[in-house]
């Protein structure tokens, strides 16, 4: 399964933080896949701790998975 059609099935559940990411991600995936998870809070305007638990609630065990 693909990352962004694993986002879209957490999406019902996602806080307003991570919902942000979502759609960063969605709206960005070539940048948000070369990005650290500071860099990818920043440009979501999240915290990085943010960005962190969104990678766990989508089932991977950190953002390089």
């Amino acid at each position: 399964m693909s990352v962004l059609l694993r986002m879209n099935s957490f999406k019902h559940s996602f806080s307003p933080a991570e919902l942000k990411i979502f759609q960063y991600v969605e709206k960005n995936p070539e940048q948000a896949s070369h990005m650290t998870a500071k860099q990818l809070a920043q440009a979501a305007n999240v915290s990085a701790p943010s960005v962190v638990r969104f990678t766990k609630k989508i089932g991977y065990t950190s953002l390089t998975d």
